[in-house]
């Protein structure tokens, strides 16, 4: 479940304000609303407002608890430095939770999502765990049950109750399959299986290449790989109307294939200007651009895109741009991210 903050307005201020975390004006009535998802804000600068404590105390505002109670006293906050839940983070959706259960990455929903854990392997084959594969001295012949079901199946006149003999019969037969499989077994024997070219070695499966089946070492997963991000809290100002760099991420030197690529920020407006926003990859291609006026001024909105793209085996670079749309106008963003990796 995704962290949230909702106050309500009584009405003995109005307008009011929080000058310790941005100088937005809130002004009666307001029911509820939620200060991280609708307006932007992070849970912990919420609790170490002294404002928003402030004006609790003196009643012109409540703020809902965790089971959507008014908190009418700021003591019933809980503390900026006290630990919150796994499910309090905005990215983590934990949902009817048992013993053992684990929580795996979901990128449709971009969260962390609660599941039962894998399956846990067989106890015991032939008094071994794991990958068991069955080896002389597993299986004898009191374990063998094969009558055939005429006389007349067999090559001879032996007794077809004792096992001996019908490992005898089975054991003259497989001469019947040599163009398929050989005496001693070997997968090789068959035509279209070549493991004498490349033997194989522990680990290694079967892969077809077209004409054959050949031993190859399994490929690991690869998403979620080569994750790199960057970030930056601070404000950055500008009167340009010529895009000005903010923010960069360098990759290492990372392989071929498609990434997901995801950018963040906060951006304001003087009255009557605009933000322009634009992210860069490798300085050649953009992946978004946008332009954005904020509704008040001073007041910071949210300006946030992703995009899967195919990269060359190299180092890139990815850079968030902005500039204003008046040179008399200031543009000014903050909290500014940028993240990638690996999806294919």
């Amino acid at each position: 479940m995704a962290a949230s903050f909702k106050i309500t307005t009584t009405g003995t201020l109005t307008p009011i304000s929080f000058p310790d975390i941005g100088s937005r004006d809130f002004v009666h009535p307001i029911v509820s609303l939620d200060m991280i998802a609708d307006e932007g804000y992070e849970l912990e600068e919420l609790l170490s407002s002294q404002d928003i404590r402030d004006a609790i105390s003196n009643g012109h505002i409540t703020v809902e608890d965790a089971e959507g109670n008014p908190i009418t006293d700021p003591d019933d906050l809980p503390s900026a430095a006290q630990p919150h839940d796994l499910g309090s983070h905005e990215d983590v959706t934990l949902t009817g939770l048992s013993d053992n259960d684990i929580i795996r990455y979901d990128l449709a929903s971009d969260e962390w999502k609660s599941e039962a854990a894998p399956p846990a392997p067989v106890d015991s084959v032939f008094s071994r765990t794991g990958a068991v594969v069955a080896t002389s001295g597993d299986y004898d012949s009191s374990e063998v049950d094969y009558t055939p079901s005429t006389l007349g199946d067999w090559d001879s006149s032996s007794d077809p109750g004792q096992n001996d003999d019908a490992l005898d019969q089975l054991a003259a037969r497989t001469k019947l399959n040599d163009a398929k499989v050989s005496a001693d077994g070997s997968i090789d024997t068959h035509s279209d299986v070549d493991t004498t070219t490349s033997a194989p070695t522990v680990g290694q499966v079967l892969e077809w290449n077209g004409s054959d089946w050949i031993p190859v070492t399994p490929s690991a997963g690869v998403f979620g790989t080569e994750f790199s991000s960057s970030e930056n809290n601070a404000e950055d100002a500008t009167t340009s109307t010529t895009f000005v760099e903010t923010l960069t991420l360098t990759t290492a030197s990372i392989p071929s294939g498609d990434y997901y690529i995801e950018w963040y920020v906060e951006y304001s407006t003087a009255t009557n200007g605009n933000c322009l926003v634009q992210i860069q990859l490798d300085d050649t291609t953009t992946l978004g651009s946008v332009e954005e006026r904020s509704q008040s001024q001073s007041a910071f909105e949210t300006i946030a895109g992703f995009a899967i793209v195919t990269l060359t085996a190299a180092i890139h670079d990815i850079d968030m741009d902005f500039a204003s749309s008046n040179g008399s106008k200031t543009a000014t963003v903050r909290r500014r991210r940028l993240r990638i990796h690996r999806v294919n």
